[in-house]
């Protein structure tokens, strides 16, 4: 609610996705997007969302988010991803899935493209942050060779 409220206030020198979202064309499709981030959108689909034709809508998304709008799709699904894969620990085939990929080879590679790394690297990064945290909180309690080489006491 305290978004909403800033949002309808008036940020008037506000870009980016708050500004999208204050513009209620704009808003419908990044609605749409989150609402179904597994769907294989085009720029027609969201455009038809919105109301407007297919180039107004993609001049006014790139103009306003900063990016192309089938470029927003793709990042808001490898953000989703890694929230699933670190978080949630979800297996990697079951978050292709959800994101509408037909492969989990499919998947990984736009994770990577996207990302920089591969799924299976997210997941252990998310997991050796928290074995650190773990055992900074019971630094008696070390076990020697449990750890990853990104988490091996010095």
């Amino acid at each position: 609610m305290i978004v909403r409220g800033w949002i309808e206030c008036g940020c008037d020198s506000s870009s980016g996705l708050v500004a999208a979202l204050r513009d209620p064309r704009l808003a419908r499709a990044i609605l749409a997007l989150h609402r179904r981030p597994g769907h294989h959108w085009t720029v027609a689909e969201l455009a038809a969302e919105c109301n407007v034709s297919r180039s107004v809508f993609a001049d006014r998304f790139q103009a306003t988010i900063g990016m192309p709008p089938l470029r927003y799709a793709t990042e808001l699904r490898m953000l989703l991803a890694s929230q699933w894969l670190a978080q949630d620990t979800l297996p990697i085939q079951s978050v292709a899935l959800r994101l509408g990929y037909t492969s989990q080879a499919a998947f990984s590679r736009a994770f990577k493209r996207v990302t920089g790394r591969s799924p299976g690297a997210r997941r252990n990064a998310a997991s050796c942050t928290w074995r650190r945290t773990a055992r900074s909180r019971a630094s008696t309690s070390r076990r020697r060779g449990t750890a990853c080489r990104g988490c091996a006491p010095s």
